[in-house]
């Protein structure tokens, strides 16, 4: 999954905002899947190969770049760490694709503002499910490799960018 902000849109005067994102994917924190899982194909049988992130980044640390990007494409500032004025945490509850022909890519995550006198501004979870098409000969897997970084996108800017009521609380 590669990201690249849209055009620069000036949603900030230049507020200093920290991200935290953390993956709380049960898979993932009792050590049955690797940080970087995002995904399963089906092979013969039905048998579930794990995916990996784009060179075996975590997933978590994946989201904190781009939406790091996508913060400063809108005028916001990574603030310094020991004082940002405000905090956008991000905590990874879901994030899988799976499917053998056809299958789906669903996500869930839960998403907070908190002020620097440490009040919560803003919660709210976002959750998406999006069917991808793969064929009979190839499996599902042209549908992912085609559709997920367009997916991938989508989930990126519905923290911030299209969320406006994100984007008021970040003020």
């Amino acid at each position: 999954m590669n990201y690249e902000p849209a055009t620069k849109n000036q949603a900030s005067n230049g507020m200093s905002v920290k991200t935290s994102v953390s993956d709380q994917r049960a898979e993932v924190k009792t050590g049955g899947k690797d940080p970087s899982f995002i995904g399963s194909y089906r092979g013969s049988f039905s048998i579930p190969f794990d995916v990996s992130n784009y060179q075996s980044k975590p997933l978590a640390d994946q989201i904190s770049q781009d939406l790091q990007q996508e913060l400063k494409s809108l005028g916001f500032q990574e603030g310094p760490r020991d004082q940002p004025q405000k905090l956008l945490e991000v905590k990874i509850m879901a994030w899988s694709f799976d499917g053998m022909v056809n299958g789906d890519f669903s996500y869930e995550l839960q998403i907070s503002i908190v002020d620097k006198a440490g009040s919560k501004m803003y919660e709210k979870t976002l959750k998406g499910r999006e069917d991808i098409e793969g064929s009979v000969f190839s499996g599902i897997k042209p549908g992912v490799e085609k559709n997920m970084p367009d997916f991938y996108n989508k989930v990126i800017r519905s923290i911030a960018r299209n969320n406006k009521d994100v984007l008021l609380a970040l003020q």
